[in-house]
Order: C-alpha cells, then sequence, then structure tokens
C-alpha cells in the first residue's frame, strides 16, 4: 500500500520531456494522454479520466473553466521505459506513478505504466488523478487533506454502460489504523495538520491511514461542525501560497474553534467503531455459532452494505432464516449466494435441507441431484443422512 514517490517537483520553463519517442496521443474534455500503448486504450483512459474528475469535484467545487489546460497523462507499456523517461527528466526512478509539477502548471503531467496488477493500477490512477487534479488548482496543498482525499476515491468504481463513476467506501487503511490506536502510534493531530514528507517517511502507513481516517470522519460525523472543518480546510485554500501558508490557513479557519482534544477524542472514537466487511463477517458467524440469530442477521445485513457481491452474507442469512423456520426467505438467501459461490455444491445440500424441512420432498431430491460428483463424495455422509429420511418420509 506504501506510495513513497508523491510529486516531483522540477524547475522546468519549458514543455513535456521525451516527446521525440512513438507516442500516441489521445484527448478527451479534460485530458490528454501520451502512450505507446494502442490508440483504444489511450482513448478508453480519458474517457475514464474525466469521469473520475467530476467525481473528484463534486467534493473540491473547482471551476473546470479555469484549468490550466488539458491535464497530461503519460502511460508506458512496461515499467522498464517507464524509469527510463523519470530518469531522464528527474534522475530517479519510483515503484509508483509519478506527478511531475513544474512551475508552470499547464505543464504538469501524471506519468505511469501498465501494471500486471490490474485492480492496484486501477487504485493509482484514481489516487494520482485526484493529485493531479487538486494541484492544478491549489500548488501547495496540505498533504493530510490532498492524500487523505486521494486514498478516499481509491475504491470507487467506473460503469463502462453510461460512463459513470460510483462512489465506493474505501476501508483498506482500517487495520492500519486500528492497529497504530491501540499501539498508541497514530500522529497528534497538531502534527498531522502540518505534516511534510520528512515528516512521515517513518510512519507512512500511519500517516495514510490517519488522513484517510480524518477525511472519512469529517464527511460522515453526524455533528455538523465536524463536517464544516473539512470545507473550510478546502476553502481556505489559495491557489499559488506555499505549503506552510495553506497549513496555517487551514488550521487557523477550520480548527482554531474547534476543542483540539474533544475532537482527538471523537476521531479515536470513530475509527474504533468502523467495522470492514471482514470484522462484519467474523462478528457475524461468531454471534450465529451462539444462536444469536438477531444480531448475527444484523452484521450480515451490515455486510452486504459493504459489499453485495460476496456469497458469504448470503449464504449465512439463509443458515439464520432456516433456523427460524423461515424457509421461503432461506432459499432466496440461498439462491443468491449461488450467484457468487465457489462451493455451490455447499449451497445445493443447505438448499435439499431447507426444502426437506418445508415438506417439499421432490424439491429436495433435484437440489441433491444438482450436487457434482465431487460434492456427493465431499458431503457423502451429511446426504446419506437426508436420504435416508426422505425415504423414511415418502413410505409414511
Amino acid at each position: 500500500m506504501k506510495r513513497i514517490s508523491f510529486v516531483v517537483l522540477i524547475s522546468i520553463f519549458a514543455g513535456s520531456l521525451l516527446f521525440g519517442q512513438s507516442m500516441q496521443m489521445a484527448d478527451s474534455t479534460y485530458y490528454r494522454i501520451y502512450t505507446d500503448t494502442d490508440s483504444k486504450t489511450a482513448e478508453d483512459i480519458v474517457s475514464v479520466m474525466d469521469s473520475y474528475l467530476l467525481l473528484f469535484n463534486k467534493y473540491l467545487h473547482f471551476d473546470t473553466a479555469d484549468l490550466p489546460g488539458k491535464l497530461k497523462i503519460r502511460l508506458y507499456s512496461n515499467k522498464s521505459d517507464f524509469n527510463s523517461y523519470l530518469k531522464n527528466a528527474v534522475s530517479k526512478t519510483a515503484d509508483s506513478y509519478v506527478l511531475l509539477q513544474y512551475r508552470d502548471p499547464s505543464k504538469n503531467e501524471l506519468v505511469a505504466y501498465v501494471a500486471s496488477d490490474l485492480d492496484k493500477m486501477r487504485k493509482d490512477f484514481i489516487h494520482y488523478g485526484f493529485i493531479q487534479f487538486m494541484k492544478a488548482y491549489i500548488y501547495y496543498p496540505p498533504l493530510w487533506l490532498m492524500n487523505g482525499l486521494a486514498v478516499y476515491f481509491e475504491n470507487s468504481s467506473y460503469n463502462m454502460e453510461d460512463g459513470t463513476v460510483t462512489f465506493k467506501e474505501n476501508l483498506d487503511w482500517v487495520p492500519t489504523l486500528k492497529k497504530a490506536i491501540a499501539e498508541g502510534t497514530t500522529i497528534p493531530i497538531d502534527r498531522l495538520l502540518l505534516a511534510d514528507i520528512p515528516d512521515i517517511t517513518d510512519k507512512l502507513s500511519i500517516f495514510y491511514s490517519q488522513s484517510w481516517g480524518m477525511i472519512d470522519f469529517l464527511l460522515s460525523s453526524s455533528y455538523i461542525d465536524y463536517n464544516r472543518v473539512l470545507w473550510d480546510s478546502l476553502s481556505a485554500l489559495n491557489k499559488t501560497a506555499t505549503a506552510d501558508e495553506n497549513e496555517s490557513a487551514v488550521i487557523s479557519k477550520a480548527f482554531t474553534w474547534i476543542n483540539k482534544e474533544t475532537f482527538a477524542t471523537d476521531f479515536i472514537s470513530y475509527a474504533k467503531s468502523i467495522h470492514t466487511f471482514s470484522d462484519l463477517i467474523t462478528m457475524g458467524t461468531e454471534a450465529y455459532s451462539k444462536k444469536e440469530y438477531k444480531k448475527a442477521q444484523q452484521y450480515f445485513m451490515e455486510a452486504l452494505e459493504k459489499d453485495s457481491s460476496r456469497e458469504i452474507p448470503y449464504y449465512y442469512l439463509g443458515l439464520i432464516h432456516y433456523a427460524l423456520s423461515d424457509y421461503t426467505s432461506a432459499e432466496d438467501y440461498y439462491h443468491t449466494s449461488l450467484k457468487y459461490s465457489e462451493d455451490k455444491d455447499r449451497v445445493y445440500y443447505a438448499l435439499a435441507v431447507n426444502a426437506y424441512a418445508d415438506s417439499r420432498i421432490d424439491d429436495s431430491k433435484l437440489y441433491i441431484k444438482s450436487i457434482s460428483e465431487s460434492g456427493l463424495e465431499l458431503y457423502k455422509d451429511k446426504i446419506s443422512v437426508l436420504e435416508q429420511r426422505i425415504t423414511e418420509e415418502s413410505k409414511s
């Protein structure tokens, strides 16, 4: 998760470097890409980034007419050429994407490469794409604010059918943040607000998790004064101010009127209360094993709110409704779990048991027939007991 390369600042007044290479170009409303990949990839990326920019701007409220020019992306098909370009540009290489920032912001460019890990590549484009967009308007925003928002958007998804982006909560950093809280290694709020790169190189993971946590807290809090802190922070920023000046402006406008001790305590309490999908599954299965079905149902329903494309919540909700003798609802949940399950035989067995309990013997037999040969072997003892009951039921 570490992203050590934030932004590379270079004092160049001329245009971008190494245009002599054989690169294709594609434009969209807000972006221009140079790439050695194919033209379809180039067109797709700038189109997708247009949609992400619109999501970013729902929070930043910048006037897109004031963009200094199209936002530039340079995409290489391999990391070797990516590093060669960086060596020529800034005499160094990088593990992650890099935003080259010039004195003339219209020259800024995001330098990227095609990675084998497509999910990481997607998140990197979102993360650094947000930073590029923000820096087109605010040259030196506070690090916690810029990176916290960048991480906040990382899990958002693009819909290819209608070309829109849907925000999706990003909880990747919750375990890191909770661990830092438990160990007492979080960065004090006063230090976080003034953090610069040298201050956080030894606490990079904590910095990212805490910056994200601050943004999530400020946006999610039911206390309107905390919501206002974020909007006041953004409105305090000045396009050409130095980093120190913007940090001071944010503290003066957004943080001086709140009690920082209370704020820190409320933030820690909020962070502890965040449950990831995995947390909710663990809590749900523990409650189910104790036959606390109402509590278990609540946890699994919350898990579905986090991710509705995973099989486990549906399967356990089926088990819960079976235990409560609500066989119709149990069957519905089992059938939904089939769509996502990698162990369909387990679900077919559960459906067979549920149908038998609901006195639908023929349906139970059909579900047993749906189990594969390997499943019949794996569940043979349980299936044998069920088939024996069905036989006895048929004789009676």
